[in-house]
């Protein structure tokens, strides 16, 4: 018997080559995508692990705000090896002449001779040995200002006027070179602004590093060869003052990749959703194929094979294309997997970007292919089944057990969901994943069933086509309900990605013309810069600025521990450098959630009050509460009050807004600094004001929200590019299958059409109700995913993100439309062949 069952095989496999062909190459789609995302995602995790010291720059990275303490130095020298200071800060640049200046904020690293300890930072035109550190400035920035290294000699005004220098601080500082390739160079939608590299010793000379100056100082240290990281790390711990954070390459790595890892896992999600919804789309396919061999299955049972014969042979064919589809799908998912990080651009360091190839995830894949053995048992049991009476009689084949289905099926979810939750960051996350994807399968498979409920009730007012067209998706409702589901699936995930990014963008840039949305913020405004700077702004928005002033201080007690002791669930929140500001009215984006905020102290008969006002998020992080009193340390004098209210503040409202809130007369008196805001109109009135304000007032740091915006956007783009890439893998995975299907069911719609025609049906009349059909199925799936996709969209949008917009429904429609025109064209074209046949012909068996 196996001699007969292997060369049947192999007969059905070469008569029928291209069909079988067509379905390896729908199941090959899903795994494609899934193998891409895995490869990728498996890279970036390799390039981390592999060249987390070459991101860091050092073996080892000492952290301080501000300067390092006394004594740091000395405790750190006994460990041998080599050493290098960094100080970051941002601050504002620019360069040209007067009358065509141009500036912005920057992100400013001074560095020694010895940077970088390891890892590469290459510049052009390259550096001489030995020579000092001058002005390395970022390639992005040098493009937009069209910035050159300098000449030897060249005179400040040289230097401005030919874009070869830029101010900073005190002075003008000659570029000396481009930056090229920046293994420690980490993106960020936040980032400040592109970084310039800066000689330690000019850095002082400009006066930027002076004691009052604000930057985070970084002593990264390489050990002797043979010691340990972990253990040097340790040691460091116990012996430096409390405060400074010591990482080795491997923690530092983690820290800065986070972003990185984040995006990874939304990708590696998406991938094993791809792979899930084509294991969907293979089960469709095959059951459509095994169904269609009922009738083969019967003439081989009156050929004499024995009853598990027909059964052997077709799940042979169906391991065969699953082979088949493993193999191609594996060979294309390696080329898109080293091509997708080029598609990240600067959302990945270049360090990390060609990882090495990572091992096959035969886990995920064994349990795929188990997942589709289960889903394929029930229909070759029905082959077992079949009779050789069946070759007599017309109508439904063999019907096999429910229950072993509904095992099968069990089975295979249980799988899924196994998948899902081993994927996710952690179970919560994992079985959250799992029932949100089941409960969204479940939406488009009701959706299904009650558009064929509805025809049900109406068919008898419905137009023949219309009523024709239903009654072909009511004949195959589980192959209906899978299709629909899986090009519902992937609507849902373009439209959500599309709806999320619009909401968190639209706020950002959106204006609201009454100067209360600001989108420039000025920054260590000094007390006699502020009408200046508020007159500027004024005639710059048309609308008088927001502004507040800020004392800096430090937290010391709570409700009388102290703070170096630790408090609540996050005491480093409570031990760094506080933001104060006194006001006398609440903002309009702020509202008392406990206790009373206090009475306006410009109000004839105001006390003096020991009030302090907490935002509620800040108070649950350094474990404060209502009532407790709180001290602050500020410029050595000790300021204490009592929290008397809770605050919730809308921070996407971009005004002023702080943790911190002191009643006026705590810090009457305390030095303080200015933070004006201002909403202007239009990227070039932004520049403008930036750049007189440069001109003017070089000391005060401007904030574009603009550019911010657009980078947001630009992260944003590209997680969306690969959620199109993916979901348009599943658009056309979803295609594919509904070709095959009817490539698989063509001699049954070939006899349900010749039937109709014998029955009257015209040519026009049988063509119109197949294109309802598919525009049904493509619009029907395509407009219930984009409904579940806006109101999950606002609902993440509202309560997660806390923000006052809606997704534009109107976004959905060239989507719904598209994937409806695409199911429709695919469906017509798959149906062609049933629909020229003679009716005569088909129903003599010809």
């Amino acid at each position: 018997m196996t001699g007969f069952v292997l060369r049947s095989a192999l007969r059905e496999l070469r008569n029928q080559a291209g069909r079988l062909l067509l379905i390896a190459l729908c199941i090959a789609t899903g795994f494609a995508a899934f193998f891409a995302t895995y490869g990728f995602s498996g890279r970036v995790l390799e390039g981390i692990a592999s060249e987390s010291r070459a991101m860091l720059g050092a073996d080892l990275v000492v952290t301080a705000r501000g300067a390092l303490p006394p004594g740091a130095l000395e405790r750190v020298r006994p460990l041998g090896g080599t050493r290098s200071l960094v100080r970051d800060f941002p601050t504002m640049t620019s360069t040209g002449p007067d009358t065509d200046t141009a500036s912005r904020l920057v992100e400013v690293r001074c560095i020694e001779a010895a940077y970088p300890l390891a890892g590469r930072l290459a510049v052009e035109p390259p550096r001489g040995p030995g020579e000092p550190w001058g002005a390395l400035v970022d390639p992005g920035l040098a493009r937009a200002w069209g910035l050159r290294p300098a000449a030897p000699g060249m005179a400040a005004d040289q230097l401005l006027a030919q874009r070869r220098g830029l101010r900073l601080g005190d002075g003008v500082v000659p570029v000396q070179g481009i930056v090229g390739q920046d293994d420690t160079r980490h993106a960020s939608a936040f980032a400040l602004g592109p970084r310039i590299y800066l000689g330690a010793a000019t850095a002082g000379r400009l006066g930027m590093l002076s004691p009052r100056a604000r930057f985070s100082t970084r002593l990264l240290l390489n050990l002797p060869p043979g010691a340990s990281p972990a253990r040097t790390a340790e040691r460091l711990r116990a012996a430096l003052p409390r405060g400074l954070r010591v990482q080795t390459h491997e923690e530092a790595a983690t820290a800065l990749a986070q972003p990185i890892r984040n995006t990874n896992l939304f990708i590696r999600q998406l991938g094993l959703l791809t792979l899930l919804l084509s294991c969907l789309g293979a089960w469709a396919i095959l059951a459509a194929y095994l169904k269609g061999r009922e009738k083969d299955a019967a003439i081989l049972r009156c050929l004499g094979a024995p009853p598990g014969a027909p059964a052997a042979i077709f799940a042979i064919i169906a391991a065969a294309l699953v082979a088949l589809a493993l193999l191609l799908g594996l060979a294309a998912g390696s080329v898109a997997a080293r091509t997708l990080p080029g598609l990240l651009g600067d959302l990945i360091p270049q360090a990390i970007r060609q990882g090495g190839a990572p091992p096959v995830p035969w886990l995920e894949t064994a349990a795929a292919v188990l997942m589709l053995a289960l889903v394929t048992l029930p229909t070759l049991a029905r082959l077992r089944q079949v009779s050789p009476l069946l070759l007599l009689r017309e109508g439904p084949g063999t019907r096999g057990r429910r229950l072993l289905p509904l095992a099968c099926g069990a089975g295979a979810g249980a799988l899924a969901c196994a998948l899902v939750v081993l994927n996710a960051p952690n179970p919560r996350v994992g079985f959250a994943t799992a029932g949100g994807m089941a409960a969204l399968f479940g939406v488009l498979l009701g959706a299904f069933r009650l558009l064929l409920r509805l025809y049900r009730r109406g068919a008898a007012t419905l137009p023949l086509p219309l009523k024709l067209a239903l009654g072909q998706m009511g004949s195959r409702p589980a192959l209906g309900s899978l299709l629909m589901s899986v090009i519902g699936l992937s609507v849902f995930l373009v439209l959500a990605t599309r709806f999320v990014k619009d909401d968190l963008v639209r706020p950002l840039s959106s204006r609201r013309g009454d100067g209360k949305r600001a989108n420039v913020f000025f920054v260590d405004v000094q007390r006699d810069q502020v009408e200046a700077l508020r007159t500027l702004a004024r005639a710059a928005s048309g609308f008088e600025p927001m502004e507040a002033p800020m004392v800096r201080a430090r937290l010391t007690a709570i409700a009388g521990r102290p703070v170096a002791e630790g408090v609540g669930e996050a005491p480093a929140m409570a031990r760094r450098e506080q933001n104060l500001t006194w006001r006398s009215r609440l903002r309009e984006s702020e509202t008392v959630t406990q206790g009373a905020f206090w009475p306006d102290d410009t109000l004839p008969g105001a006390a003096p009050r020991e009030e302090f006002s907490l935002e509620e998020g800040f108070a649950r992080q350094i474990g404060a509460k209502l009532g407790d009193e709180l001290a602050f340390d500020v410029a050595g004098t000790e300021v204490r009050g009592r929290v008397t209210s809770l605050r919730h503040v809308v921070w996407q409202s971009f005004q002023i807004n702080f943790f911190i809130l002191a009643h006026p007369s705590l810090l009457r008196g305390a030095p303080a600094v200015w933070i004006l805001a201002a909403e202007v109109d239009g990227a070039p009135a932004r520049a403008a004001l930036q750049n007189e304000t440069a001109r003017r007032f070089p000391n005060i740091s401007t904030v574009d929200v603009g550019e911010i915006v657009e980078r947001v956007g630009k992260v944003l783009d590209l997680v969306g590019l690969v959620t199109r890439a993916l979901s348009g893998l599943m658009l056309a995975s979803a295609l594919l299958v509904l070709a095959a299907s009817l490539l698989a069911g063509r001699l049954d719609r070939q006899r349900d059409l010749a039937l109709l025609r014998t029955l009257g049906a015209s040519h026009g009349t049988l063509l119109a109700s197949l294109a309802w059909e598919f525009l049904l199925l493509g619009g029907s799936a395509a407009m219930s995913a984009g409904v579940l996709a806006w109101w999950l969209a606002r609902a993440y949008s509202s309560r997660v993100l806390q923000l006052e917009v809606a997704p534009d429904p109107r976004a959905a429609l060239p989507l719904v439309l598209l994937a409806a025109a695409l199911t429709a064209a695919v469906g017509l074209a798959g149906s062609y062949r049933a629909l020229q046949a003679k009716p005569m012909d088909v129903l003599r068996g010809d």
